[in-house]
């Protein structure tokens, strides 16, 4: 009888810890297969965010671009015509100049408070 209750109580030990480890193995298999989809997701965010960044780079350095070009057209144009040379020669009202000072600085290089 001894014998027969070891075995029942071994199987029953067996059964137990073979379910136990299998909900535990489930769960932990769960808890990894959401930290790799949290994961996926934050990957995705900042691709997002490097492809708006470079978008917006590439803007800018487009729009730089046209308006050094517009200069040099304006510039070119002031040196073939007279008139036009005599208007790019004027000094800038005072309004006009500090305005275009403030145009051409950088984002970084105004203070915070936008003024």
């Amino acid at each position: 009888m001894t014998t027969v209750s070891v075995v029942g109580v071994a199987a029953a030990v067996i059964l137990t810890l073979t379910f136990t480890l299998g909900i535990g193995g489930g769960i932990y298999l769960h808890k990894k297969r959401v930290a790799e989809l949290e994961s996926d997701q934050r990957q995705e965010v900042l691709e997002r965010a490097l492809d708006g960044a470079h978008s917006h780079t590439g803007e800018v350095l487009r729009v730089e671009v046209e308006k050094r070009e517009h200069v040099q057209a304006l510039e070119k144009m002031g040196a073939t015509d007279g008139e036009i040379g005599d208007w790019l020669n004027q000094p800038l009202p005072s309004g006009i100049g500090d305005w275009l000072r403030e145009y051409t600085t950088t984002p970084t290089d105004r203070p915070a408070d936008g003024q």
